[in-house]
């Protein structure tokens, strides 16, 4: 993971520097009904009483995306209604968001490729998730989920979606190699599933994507352990 965070570090610098100029951009859209024109979204204090009437009894959604609702009624308490710190806030979520997402790949290509040893894949192994990180990381289709501040709603469900899965996909290679039935990184999977789904109720899709994964990646591995179980 460290090694991970050292060759994107330059990289996210680079996209850092690339969103520097729109951070003093204005509100827009959503932004207004959402979030300025809100009252709901005021605390009075940051005390747990306080952040909990924030957080659930919000309407934003079927069920209240209090998460991201917190996160921005903190920063309005903290900073009032200027956007600077509220897109900084976007990108910085985007940057883990990117590191999050080198990880989660870098763990997914160990078990696509488990059992291949030719250079070529080697190379899949270690080197093209970060390729794919940074080129997400770059990517215009970005721009909106950084820039409208009430995205922040979507890439937070991101995050949490990837930590979910990329726990899911930790406790897979335990699994593969024979390390015992570890519960904890299936554990941190559940948590960051349901916290996806509390910012935004789209994070449910994560559960399909486990699924998928598992008939797609370790169907033969079920079979070899209900024949082996006979």
């Amino acid at each position: 993971m460290k090694l991970t965070l050292l060759r994107l570090l330059p990289f996210l610098i680079l996209v850092l520097i690339a969103y520097a100029p729109a951070l003093n951009g204005p509100y827009v859209f959503d932004d207004f009904p959402t979030l300025v024109e809100n009252e709901d979204i005021i605390l009075k204090n940051i005390s747990p009483s306080s952040l909990a009437e924030i957080a659930f009894l919000s309407e934003t959604g079927p069920l209240g995306r209090p998460i991201p609702i917190l996160s921005l009624a903190i920063t309005k308490y903290y900073f009032g209604l200027d956007p600077f710190p509220f897109k900084v806030t976007n990108l910085i979520i985007h940057l883990a968001n990117t590191f999050a997402l080198a990880w989660c790949l870098t763990l997914l290509m160990r078990i696509v490729f488990r059992d291949e040893n030719q250079s070529h894949l080697i190379f899949a192994r270690n080197k093209l998730p970060i390729f794919l990180a940074i080129v997400w990381a770059a990517h215009p289709f970005n721009l909106t989920s950084v820039l409208y501040v009430v995205q922040r709603m979507a890439t937070m469900c991101f995050f949490f979606m990837v930590l979910s899965y990329s726990f899911y996909l930790k406790w897979r290679i335990t699994l593969i190699n024979h390390q015992g039935y570890h519960l904890f990184p299936f554990f941190l999977c559940l948590i960051f599933g349901i916290c996806a789904i509390l910012c935004k109720e789209n994070g449910v899709v994560i559960g399909f994507i486990i699924l998928a994964t598992e008939t797609v990646f370790f169907k033969d591995a079920r079979r070899r352990s209900f024949t082996s179980s006979q």
